[in-house]
């Protein structure tokens, strides 16, 4: 509860500071789209490399948590706080930096994808929900199923955009999470928790 205050805090200090008006931030990466073969279709060079920077940055995460002590302490955290505090780490200063990382994704993500929309204090809710329902149908304890999970839900989502249109595509999406996690209540690549009694 505590987040979302903060989240609607923030949308309203930024509303009072900047306006209540979208703007634009024109990027040379997103105005002129190129042509896919004969289809008609065409794409943005900066849709093509928000990807590939998503998935390399995804490779670098995954290698700084799995090669290096401060991932390794970070992960520790995670599972076992009071054995972690107990082995000497800093519980405190870790989840400070794992924050502080999370902010810089999210700071990238930002400025990738600020070029392809109008910008303004609220455009963060909707892929706020859309990361939220790709982190719970990937698995919650799988990085790489959720990112596999981030790629099925925006395929779909572009489909449906293409062969419907955009008024049906938070629908059917959304819908299609709510009928996966009724099927695979942990996530397409989670496990259940083991609950010992």
């Amino acid at each position: 509860m505590a987040t979302v205050a903060l989240g609607i805090v923030l949308d309203n200090v930024v509303m009072l500071t900047f306006g209540t008006e979208p703007r634009s931030l024109p990027s040379p990466l997103a105005t002129s789209a190129m042509q896919l073969g004969d289809t008609g279709l065409g794409v943005y060079p900066l849709q093509l490399l928000i990807p590939v920077i998503g998935l390399a940055l995804a490779g670098v995460l995954h290698l700084l948590l799995r090669r290096s002590r401060w991932g390794v302490a970070m992960l520790a955290v995670v599972q076992n706080r009071d054995a972690a505090r107990l082995m000497g780490i800093p519980i405190r200063r870790l989840v400070a930096a794992a924050f502080a990382l999370s902010t810089l994704l999210a700071g990238i993500a930002g400025v990738l994808i600020a070029p392809l929309f109008n910008v303004q204090s609220d455009m963060g809710t909707v892929f706020g929900l859309k990361a939220f329902a790709v982190a719970i149908l990937g698995g919650l304890g799988s990085a790489w199923g959720v990112m596999v999970a981030g790629l099925i839900f925006g395929v779909a989502e572009a489909l449906v955009t293409a062969s419907l249109g955009s008024g049906y595509t938070q629908i059917i999406t959304f819908s299609l999470v709510i009928l996966l996690l009724a099927m695979r209540p942990d996530g397409l690549f989670g496990r259940a928790e083991v609950r010992k009694v």
